[in-house]
């Protein structure tokens, strides 16, 4: 348990520089992400439909 903690210290520790600048910018890739997820949805929902019926 505490070997966890440890390492999940070390983790933020070397990310630290990443993790502010994602909180400090307005940049996201949350609208890719989403339109991802409407097409797998889309994908998923149309399996076994037939073309050119």
């Amino acid at each position: 348990m505490v070997l966890a903690i440890i390492q999940c210290c070390q983790v933020l520790a070397r990310y630290k520089k990443r993790i502010k600048c994602g909180f400090e910018t307005k940049f996201s890739n949350g609208q890719t992400k989403g339109i991802n997820n409407r097409i797998k949805t889309i994908k998923r929902v149309a399996c076994g439909y037939r073309y050119g019926i």
